[in-house]
C-alpha cells in the first residue's frame, strides 16, 4: 500500500488484509487517490476487480459507478466512446477486442446495479439478497442469474 496506488489500496480493502482500525484510513486514502486522478482509473486487471468492489462494499458504490461510467481514458466508458460493444484485452484497444481481462465489471453490475448479492452464510445462492444501488443518471436495470436453486431476477425502473 506504500505506493498509494488504487490497486494496492483496493486490494488491501477487498481482501480484508487490514486491521479494522486501519480500514477506514485506507478507504479514505483510496477515495483521495481516486479524487486526485479526477475519477480516472489507475489500475489493470487486478485493480479492476478490487477497486470497484472495495468501494461498493465499504458503502461508496457511487464512487465506483462514476469510475466505471467515466468516458476518460483508460476505462470501460472510454471503450464505449470508441465503439466497443465487447470487453477488450487492454485499455488502449490493442490485442483482442473480445476478451474477459477487465470483465469483473459485469459481475459488479449484477451485484450492485441489479443488487443480486449472495449470502456468504448460504453458498451457491441458496439464500441471497436483492439490494440495488440506483444511480441518479441510470433509468433502469434488469438482470437475471441462473443459480443452482433457480432463476434469480432483479429489475427496477424509475418512474416519475
Amino acid at each position: 500500500m506504500g505506493n498509494n496506488s488504487q490497486t494496492a489500496l483496493g486490494c488491501a480493502l477487498y481482501q480484508e488484509l487490514l486491521n479494522e482500525s486501519d480500514a477506514d484510513r485506507i478507504l479514505n486514502q483510496l477515495i483521495r487517490a481516486i479524487s486526485a486522478s479526477d475519477l480516472n482509473l489507475d489500475f489493470g486487471i487486478l485493480g479492476a476487480k478490487y477497486v470497484p468492489n472495495a468501494l461498493a462494499e465499504a458503502g461508496y458504490p457511487e464512487v465506483a459507478y462514476e469510475m466505471i461510467h467515466t468516458t476518460d481514458y483508460p476505462g470501460w466508458g472510454h471503450w464505449i466512446t470508441q465503439g466497443a460493444t465487447t470487453l477488450w484485452e487492454s485499455w488502449d484497444g490493442g490485442g483482442s477486442q473480445l476478451h474477459i481481462m477487465y470483465g469483473d465489471v459485469s459481475a459488479w453490475m449484477y451485484k450492485y446495479l441489479a443488487g443480486i448479492q449472495p449470502d456468504p452464510e448460504n453458498p451457491g445462492f441458496k439464500h441471497f439478497y436483492i439490494r440495488p444501488f440506483v444511480p441518479d443518471d441510470l433509468e433502469w436495470v434488469k438482470a437475471e442469474h441462473q443459480s443452482p436453486f433457480g432463476k434469480i431476477v432483479s429489475s427496477w425502473k424509475k418512474k416519475n
